[in-house]
């Protein structure tokens, strides 16, 4: 008989309904060689959950959550950048380091590991990652908005500021502005020195998203007449960036037309369908870019965290938060468009590390 180390989570045993998620007492993983373990405070639940759940990304069991936020409970052979007890929160991309834009150093890996995906997620008491997804929390900032930030925020910086080149007093219109990533592109364009657009889908949406971040130029796109609100704001000149992540095809010809000349387009998201129509000559006519962008390099997460530490660069506000066993409702609440942001899962309270941690227990396996 021999004691093994158990721990609370979240797991996806099979896929389909919401339900399907059951919390359970589950082994904790060990870090491996160059790994980290992480004692969970808080994580989110987002669009790759729902992809879990769904669709056939993932091997099952799966313990989903991209993006949780901790202290550091133990280190794996070989790891030497944190102590335990350390604030950290973890980016959710690993790129796999073979194929040839990663041989080269180029941030265009799409072979990638994604925490909750490939490997098993935060929605747990403890995870393992690797060392370099890890982050360190600056002061200032706690294990809520780190993990709300942790995924988005770099994923928002490539494309406002890296991709989209966004200079101050640009206008840069956010579409689907009350999602977990809008909100960060809000964030980061508004940070940036840009005049600020944020299109959203409900009227609910656009009056709590001026409530939250006291921002006056918001549009419901589920108006008829949306893109001349748009027009209204800006003037017939149009917008020098467009952030659209959800590439729906009933929008996105009028998206397009609200662009300036020289204007760009950035997009990494299709939830909206994907397939749209573009009149290229449009394009080349105006010297307008669509530019589409996958996951960030370091050297991104990097910057994103400094502009953090400082104070350029405002946390997200924190709209509500739910527990691990709150996680079928949680889906239920985000298919249905009723949740704005990331929605934040908190798994523990502040406390222990390691084997002590209030939550974690021992039980005897044969």
């Amino acid at each position: 008989m021999t004691g093994r180390a158990m721990m609370r989570a979240a797991v996806l045993e099979s896929r389909g309904e919401p339900d399907e998620l059951h919390v359970r007492s589950w082994p904790r993983p060990e870090p491996g060689p160059g790994e980290v373990l992480v004692a969970v405070r808080t994580v989110t639940t987002a669009s790759f959950d729902m992809q879990a759940r769904t669709l056939p990304i993932t091997e099952l069991p799966r313990i989903l959550g991209q993006d949780p936020a901790g202290v550091v409970a133990e280190a794996g052979a070989g790891a030497t950048r944190f102590r335990v007890g350390d604030r950290v929160t973890v980016g959710g991309f690993q790129p796999c380091g073979a194929c040839e834009p990663c041989r080269d150093g180029r941030p265009f890996c799409n072979r990638h590991e994604v925490l909750g995906i490939q490997r098993d997620g935060g929605q747990a008491e403890f995870v393992t990652v690797p060392e370099e997804l890890v982050v360190p929390i600056p002061d200032g900032i706690g294990f809520a908005e780190a993990s709300i930030m942790a995924v988005t925020y770099p994923v928002a910086w490539n494309l406002i500021s890296v991709n989209g080149m966004v200079r101050p007093g640009d206008r840069v219109l956010v579409m689907a502005a009350a999602g977990g990533l809008g909100l960060a592109c809000v964030q980061v364009a508004r940070s940036l020195g840009a005049h600020v657009v944020a299109a959203v889908g409900a009227r609910w949406k656009a009056d709590r998203l001026r409530e939250l971040l006291g921002i006056d130029s918001v549009v419901d796109y589920s108006r008829p007449n949306w893109a001349e609100d748009i027009r209204r704001i800006t003037g017939q000149g149009g917008v020098d960036l467009v952030a659209d992540n959800i590439s729906n095809p009933a929008l996105f010809e009028d998206t397009l037309r609200l662009l300036a000349a020289g204007g760009r387009l950035v997009t990494c998201g299709a939830h909206g369908g994907g397939v749209v129509s573009v009149d290229i000559r449009r394009l080349y006519l105006n010297r307008q870019s669509i530019i589409g962008v996958n996951i960030p390099g370091r050297d991104v997460v990097t910057a994103v965290w400094r502009s953090v530490e400082r104070g350029r660069l405002p946390a997200p506000p924190l709209v509500e938060e739910f527990t691990l066993d709150d996680l079928p409702d949680v889906h239920r609440l985000i298919a249905a468009r009723k949740t704005i942001g990331r929605t934040l899962i908190r798994v523990t309270e502040d406390g222990p590390v390691g084997g002590s941690h209030p939550n974690s227990h021992d039980i005897e396996e044969s």
